[in-house]
């Protein structure tokens, strides 16, 4: 597949039909063959990305999270297979074909987010409605996006992987990884020690 760069980021169509830049390759436009993909990046999209636009060939990730699903069925099936493994591969298998899916739900999820915070900015809301805003709406829209996005991370991760003989190790860490994650707060981390403050206490 071929896939438009500048710099370091890919480009990719955003749901208003402008061409944007992220870093994420899945959710990066691709084309079939690079005569198009020269066209685009020739011709639509801004001046500043335009002069510094490259056009490149990368592997299909699809193909590799193919291989990648073989591996770990074969290595659950081992009779030495630790638990991690059996859950990583019920985790891995339940990934298959759901990258553009994942893209989609990622973009109206993002949507939803933002129709929630311009209504809490448009209107005064008292406490009770606060509460069922932020609970019953935005709450679960967050915890959503937080599985799609990791989903689409291990994805993104496995398409970088060098396909050889202990390939089984390196998604074994990229699974932990994603499993053990924990969120460094940038601004309030008062916010996050007061809640640890109460459950330890």
């Amino acid at each position: 597949m071929y896939y438009i760069k500048t710099g370091r980021e890919y480009i990719r169509r955003d749901h208003t039909g402008k061409y944007v830049k992220t870093r994420n390759i899945l959710l990066a436009d691709k084309y079939d063959n690079e005569w198009l993909a020269k066209r685009v990046a020739e011709n639509c999209l801004p001046a500043a990305d335009r002069k510094h636009s490259r056009v490149v060939y990368e592997a299909d990730t699809k193909t590799k999270m193919k291989t990648v699903e073989e591996v770990v069925g074969k290595a659950a099936q081992d009779e030495n297979a630790t638990e991690d493994i059996q859950k990583m591969k019920d985790y891995i298998l339940g990934l298959d074909g759901k990258c553009n899916e994942l893209k989609l739900e990622l973009s109206e999820l993002d949507q939803a987010i933002e129709d929630i915070k311009h209504y809490i900015e448009f209107y005064d809301l008292d406490a009770d409605r606060c509460f069922y805003i932020v609970n019953n709406l935005l709450k679960p829209v967050l915890v959503k996006r937080r599985k799609v996005k990791n989903d689409l991370e291990v994805i993104r991760q496995i398409g970088e992987l060098q396909i050889n003989e202990n390939l089984i190790y390196p998604i074994l860490q990229i699974y932990h990884q994603i499993e053990n994650k924990v969120y460094v707060p940038r601004k309030y981390p008062e916010l996050f020690e007061e809640e640890k403050n109460v459950k330890e206490g």
